[in-house]
């Protein structure tokens, strides 16, 4: 059996699932926040390496406002000032960032809640909530079944499925933390990114986007060519400055368009590359600029500014309130359903 029990949190029994495929890599998914917890894949040296940046205990990924690992939704990002507008309705969502914006789902969003096991295999498993009407203030009850998968193609899939009994938006993604040269391995910023968008959407100081969809073109944001995290990170630039380094949405192309290898990420260290796919019309790249060492991770040591590096499948900020931007709103009846894949290799 693949299922065990990590921790206790709540009074409730926190479950450890772990997939493994035919080349020996595994994947942890925990029920507790649907939390990818680990992924093991081969260096250049066929020695395995534990990519995902995480913590020993469910309390820790509870507090730790990071969200490290975890399912986020019902929207991930940012909503101005929290208010949603929804067939003429007003809603008022948690201001859980800073006090002035919504945040990834709000004060207790998906990535805190507990999710029920569905089924599980040797190398997949779907895990569902019921969000309901008024969680978070947010309308209509939400049915979501989230399924991880681990091929023998060395790809961790995600594919998320949901349906509302009313008009809603709904932007769920997945939050990890990855270090291609371990959990342990140190700054990200000597990583080599690529990633194949023309433009990305500018914010004021807060993190919220202007509205503006601008070309990368002659910015520090164009990663059309890959070139180490940190080439351009030191710029005089406004939006690098808002964001304390790269906190930045980036416009992949149309809503359910899959787009193979649309990111690709390398550690000369360790050999290891990871490229993203995704049917979703945006990527938010965070590169931990806010991690601090308050909280420890798996290996006892606190976590440091910059030793992770998140790729966030999305819809852009603050939808809701920019029409410019594509809408995630779901219909009543109508399912949802998107996919984001992160394969490996080595080079």
């Amino acid at each position: 059996m693949n299922q065990k029990k990590f921790d206790t949190f709540m009074g409730k029994d926190v479950i450890v699932t772990t997939l493994k495929n035919k080349n020996g890599c595994t994947a942890e998914v925990l029920n507790f926040g649907a939390i990818l917890r680990s992924l093991t894949v081969p260096n250049k040296n066929g020695k395995f390496l534990d990519v995902i940046i995480g913590h020993n205990d469910a309390k820790t990924y509870f507090e730790d406002g990071a969200y490290h690992g975890g399912l986020i939704g019902r929207y991930g990002n940012r909503i101005a000032k929290g208010k949603i507008t929804v067939n003429g309705t007003e809603y008022q969502l948690a201001l859980n960032n800073d006090g002035i914006h919504h945040l990834h789902g709000g004060d207790i969003g998906y990535s805190r809640r507990f999710w029920d096991i569905e089924t599980v295999t040797e190398n997949s498993i779907t895990i569902s909530l019921l969000d309901e009407d008024g969680t978070e203030n947010y309308p209509g009850t939400v049915s979501v079944k989230v399924t991880y998968t681990l091929t023998d193609e060395n790809e961790l899939k995600i594919e998320y499925a949901a349906v509302s009994d009313q008009d809603t938006y709904f932007n769920p993604t997945n939050h990890s933390y990855f270090n291609l040269s371990g959990y342990q391995g140190g700054p990200i910023t000597d990583h080599v990114l690529r990633i194949d968008a023309d433009y990305y959407t500018p914010t004021g100081e807060d993190l919220i986007p202007t509205g503006e969809i601008r070309s990368v073109t002659g910015t520090p944001f164009d990663f059309r060519t890959a070139k180490v995290v940190s080439e351009d990170l030191n710029c005089d630039d406004t939006d690098l400055k808002n964001g304390n380094g790269y906190d930045h949405n980036f416009i992949l192309g149309e809503p359910n368009e899959y787009k193979e290898n649309v990111c690709e990420v390398f550690d000369e260290k360790s050999g290891i590359v990871m490229k993203v796919s995704t049917d979703m019309p945006a990527v938010q790249l965070y590169i931990g600029n806010f991690l601090d060492g308050t909280y420890t991770g798996k290996d006892g040591q606190p976590i440091l500014k910059r030793t992770g590096i998140c790729l966030e499948t999305q819809y852009s900020p603050d939808t809701p309130n920019q029409p410019n931007f594509p809408s995630c709103m779901i219909k009543a009846g109508e399912p949802f359903y998107s996919v984001t894949t992160y394969s490996f290799d080595v080079k």
